[in-house]
């Protein structure tokens, strides 16, 4: 029913997240219909984490209106903007990622020493973590495979020096290959959402 877009205040990338009913009537004095703003604050950027199918009225947004450096994760009413905050950050997360029920399951972070890390999130708030690599190798999670448990991941940690696809059992730590360059020239890019099903 929506269209969802982020905008910042002139150019200052504080960026927030707007909705738009294309089908409803222009605005007064207008071409178009009006937008409405669902994360209304100044000197805040607003991140969509995701847009879950099993409940089309809500998006998963972080806000950073507490600590400029770090995004809380908030649910977002499409329909009245109203937010709720799911869990406040103080993990030092740059990202999170939720399964194909819409729940919450990983996180992402960057340590001090520059690494990169995958946390699983448990129900109880706290959260463990799944996978790693060095601040000279990638990784980070794409989507959950159909099966909910498994999830993709590009990464390049260990031996090869070329980012690849993989398939990654949190529960298991197995790794299967599902797609790299099959010369072993260049690193494998421009994954999407739609490509892992």
């Amino acid at each position: 029913k929506y269209i969802l877009f982020v905008n910042d205040f002139g150019g200052d990338e504080n960026f927030n997240v707007y909705a738009v009913d294309p089908s409803a009537p222009a605005a007064e004095g207008s071409e178009i219909p009006a937008t409405r703003n669902l994360t209304d604050m100044k000197k805040v950027r607003a991140f969509i984490y995701d847009v879950p199918r099993n409940d089309p009225d809500t998006i998963y947004v972080g806000l950073n209106n507490r600590d400029a450096r770090w995004h809380d994760l908030y649910k977002v009413r499409l329909s009245t903007g109203d937010r709720q905050l799911l869990r406040e950050n103080t993990e030092r997360f740059d990202g999170y990622n939720f399964d194909n029920a819409g729940k919450l399951r990983l996180a992402t972070r960057v340590t001090e020493k520059g690494d990169n890390e995958i946390l699983r999130l448990d129900a109880d708030g706290k959260s463990a973590l799944i996978y790693s690599c060095t601040v000279f190798e990638t990784c980070y999670p794409v989507r959950f495979h159909k099966d909910n448990s498994r999830v993709y991941l590009i990464t390049n940690k260990g031996d090869s020096d070329l980012v690849r696809l993989v398939l990654f059992d949190p529960a298991t730590s197995k790794e299967d290959l599902i797609e790299s360059d099959p010369l072993k020239r260049v690193d494998l890019s421009k994954i999407g959402r739609a490509s892992c099903r």
